[in-house]
């Protein structure tokens, strides 16, 4: 009998998303095979970029291999020569033996042949050349060893407390290791210290030789907001994705690292904006007032065949696998700090990482994580307001043991000039904003939860 009442339960949940256009990736659920699959270790972090306070974590201070997020420092050394007048953007670099060797994805260049600063810096924007990272390691640091050295140097004086660069390209070494934590605060670096030169990180092609070479960051003209800024991929990381958003006076830094593949990160980080960019500040806050503390529901593994390369042209074709990234399983409670932008100085160094079982031992000390209603939900978004409407009421009867007194809410929002409707439960404890949220994903649905 319960069963059936489950089953039709189930069934009634699908068929309201369905009528709506509201069914998401989660749906995808139903093809998964069973089997842990290609599964990198992965990280997420979003971070409200002018305050610095943290709105999602997972796993935020453990090591992870960057990739070709690498080269956003090898740019960040660059910039600085073009500032101090070094360099400028028709200076040319000379292409090595050493540079001309590497692995793709490369533009594929001759040792003797050179090209200009500014070219470089589009080539390691869109194509992601490790030969043009070479490059640049050796017109700025003399060899690519000694240009990894300012690296590392360059992110302890920033503020990177975890990170150790081996090499100028990303390409696999196991020394060349950051977290999270560190990549949001070199994305706000770079972007605070370097306007002018940031705007490159925006771009969607580049034409070289005859060619146009398109960027592999595919959220750019996809996601509302999105101006950068750099994809990384090798089997052994996964796929990286660092991103800034700006959007109605609002900006957030977020990273993935350790997606399953090129599409299902995307999806990933298209989510985590959608979710947390009407949370970010739209004030002038010099700092935040409190720190928010995310219950983060990890990806679960899925069958996707182990990459045979780490040639990120390769991997971030559009014949990348499509398979789903994430489906709530676990939550986990992360420590939560804020990250804090201090224009020409350091930012604060990040705190020692807690085990799991301390947060959780934090957290059920704290009668705020799951009983004081200040969070909400967001269970999907319309294409107009009678059916946010009926999708309320829906969710309203079917799930009223949950919801409670949880007061539903209608925003009339613009997406890419179009009007469209937000649909929200409000005032809710932590503990029915989870299992609410878990039950419409688990039924297909799209659901985020965040605190006030």
């Amino acid at each position: 009998m319960g069963s059936t009442v489950a089953a039709r339960f189930a069934a009634r949940i699908l068929v309201g998303f369905a009528l709506f256009g509201l069914v998401s990736a989660g749906a995808e659920a139903a093809s998964k095979s069973k089997g842990g699959g290609y599964a990198p270790p992965y990280s997420e972090l979003v971070v409200d970029a002018r305050t610095g306070k943290i709105l999602r974590a997972v796993n935020a201070d453990q090591p992870r291999h960057p990739a070709s997020i690498t080269k956003v420092m090898t740019l960040y050394l660059l910039f600085e020569q073009l500032e101090a007048g070094k360099m400028s953007l028709s200076t040319p670099i000379r292409i090595s033996e050493w540079a001309a060797r590497q692995s793709p994805s490369k533009l594929g260049m001759a040792p003797g042949e050179t090209i200009t600063v500014e070219d470089a810096i589009k080539a390691l924007i869109t194509r992601s050349a490790n030969d043009i990272a070479v490059a640049v390691a050796e017109a700025v640091g003399g060899s690519e060893k000694d240009f990894a050295d300012m690296m590392t140097q360059k992110a302890r004086s920033i503020g990177m407390k975890r990170t150790v660069y081996a090499n100028a390209s990303g390409l696999p070494n196991p020394r060349q290791v950051t977290t999270a934590r560190d990549l949001i605060v070199l994305g706000r670096s770079i972007q605070n210290r370097f306007p002018r030169y940031f705007q490159y990180f925006s771009m969607r092609s580049f034409d070289y030789d005859g060619a146009t070479i398109a960027n592999h960051n595919k959220l750019l003209g996809r996601v509302d907001g999105v101006d950068g800024i750099k994809t990384g991929y090798t089997a052994r990381s996964g796929f990286n994705l660092l991103t800034s958003v700006h959007s109605d006076g609002r900006s957030l830094l977020a990273v993935i690292l350790g997606g399953r593949s090129g599409n299902s990160r995307d999806r990933r980080m298209a989510e985590l904006v959608d979710a947390y960019i009407d949370v970010a500040s739209n004030g002038d806050t010099k700092a935040p007032v409190k720190t928010a503390k995310a219950i983060s529901t990890l990806p679960t593994p899925v069958d996707v065949e182990r990459p045979s390369s780490d040639n990120e042209d390769a991997a971030e074709s559009p014949t990348a696998s499509l398979s789903p990234q994430v489906q709530p399983v676990a939550k986990t409670t992360e420590p939560q700090s804020k990250l804090v932008w201090k224009p020409g100085a350091a930012p604060a160094p990040a705190p020692k990482a807690m085990s799991y079982a301390e947060t959780q031992n934090s957290a059920a000390r704290s009668p705020s994580n799951g009983t004081e209603k200040s969070w909400w939900i967001q269970v999907g978004v319309a294409t107009d307001e009678k059916k946010a409407k009926s999708l309320i009421n829906d969710l309203s009867g079917q799930m009223s043991s949950i919801l409670g007194d949880a007061k539903p809410s209608i925003e009339k929002v613009q997406v890419k000039g179009k009007p469209m409707w937000r649909t929200r439960f409000t005032r809710m404890s932590l503990d029915d904003a989870q299992t609410a949220c878990a039950l419409v994903k688990k039924q297909g649905g799209a659901c985020f939860a965040s605190r006030s």
